[in-house]
């Protein structure tokens, strides 16, 4: 790389690092209008090539967040937070009931099971003390930081009254932005360095963006169908294990022994389990083959082997946020492995 161009790049990386520093609090503002204009370009794209103007359509989008998020804040969270603290609060004694009524279903059938039942109410209730109610209580505080922080602090109210006008100008200058990106890549490299990414393009919107609206539409379905079949906190149950399902394998199986502990601990016979299993049955089967298919299709490119590879080395070195980022992380790293393999062996003369 010729010096003149390593300078350039190391005076604007300055520049960037400076500017982060300076903006502060007004950082945050800025780089979730970023990421939200990324998300929602698409749909102000669609609603542009229509006839609506990029203003309108933008301010129509931004509208709708922004009271969707509202009424969360104001309705749906309370309740939530209400249901997950009664939820840790009861779940240690439904989980002893659960264990009494296996036990007794396995000498209705000829079988005699002997479970541990207080060393394992000890250790969930050593869990969720630990861990479960730690979390609910940090969920709660933050909301409640958040909503003093808006109304009470001067700075958040000029950051809240800043996102919209970051967001406006990341729109209106999308395209701006993007090629001046790709400008500043050597004319040498350009194409393939445009070629990835896209690719990885098509890989973080794909799967972020589609793994989003299922969790959604698998949360919708799975407090729908908990309620009919009458599993306690179907609410608070149902939207964790929705949501959880972006974590491949981990929300359906939380969420089914989860609820059916819940179910086991009350229903007077297993016609509740059996609705139960079924309700489960029809949502897998719906998001393998139309949901997830027809909403994300196979644009990461990883197999159930990778896939688990991934969610356990993000898990193990970032926790739960890299359970979140592990499947596009490693779609990301699989193109990287194809390309760099295209490069340097492929591209070499035989003999």
């Amino acid at each position: 790389m010729p010096k003149r161009t390593l300078l350039f790049y190391l005076v604007g990386a300055s520049f960037l690092l400076m500017a982060a520093v300076g903006l502060g609090g007004a950082l945050t503002p800025l780089v979730t209008a970023f990421i939200l204009a990324y998300l929602l370009y698409p749909l102000i794209n669609i609603l542009e090539k229509r006839g609506v103007g990029r203003n309108v359509a933008a301010t129509a989008v931004l509208i709708l967040v922004m009271l969707a998020l509202t009424y969360l804040m104001i309705h749906a969270v309370p309740l939530l937070v209400a249901q997950g603290k009664e939820l840790v609060a009861r779940f240690p004694d439904m989980l002893a009931r659960t264990l009494a009524r296996i036990e007794a279903i396995a000498r209705h059938y000829g079988y005699t099971l002997q479970l541990d039942r207080s060393g394992i109410v000890e250790l969930v209730r050593q869990s969720l003390s630990g861990v479960g109610l730690k979390q609910v209580l940090n969920v709660t505080r933050m909301l409640s930081g958040a909503f003093s922080g808006v109304l009470h602090s001067l700075l958040a109210i000029i950051n809240l009254f800043l996102f919209p006008v970051f967001f406006f100008f990341v729109i209106n200058r999308y395209e701006e932005i993007r090629m001046e990106i790709q400008r500043l890549i050597p004319a040498s490299k350009r194409q393939s360095v445009a070629e990835f990414s896209a690719q990885a393009d098509a890989v973080l919107s794909g799967f972020i963006r589609g793994q989003l609206m299922v969790a959604l539409i698998l949360a919708v379905l799975y407090c729908i169908g908990f309620s009919i079949v009458g599993v306690p906190f179907a609410l608070f149950v149902g939207l964790a294990t929705g949501l959880l399902s972006i974590i491949p394998y981990v929300g359906a199986t939380l969420g089914f022994l989860t609820s059916l502990a819940l179910v086991l601990a009350i229903a007077p016979d297993l016609t509740a389990v059996l609705g139960l299993v079924s309700i489960f049955a029809v949502i897998q089967g719906l998001e393998g083959l139309v949901i997830t298919p027809r909403i994300v299709g196979d644009k990461v490119g990883l197999g159930t082997l990778e896939t688990m590879l991934a969610l356990i080395i993000g898990g193990n070195l970032f926790g739960f946020t890299g359970m979140l980022m592990a499947i596009p992380m490693a779609g990301i790293l699989r193109l990287l492995y194809l390309r760099a393999r295209e490069t340097c062996i492929e591209a070499e003369p035989a003999g």
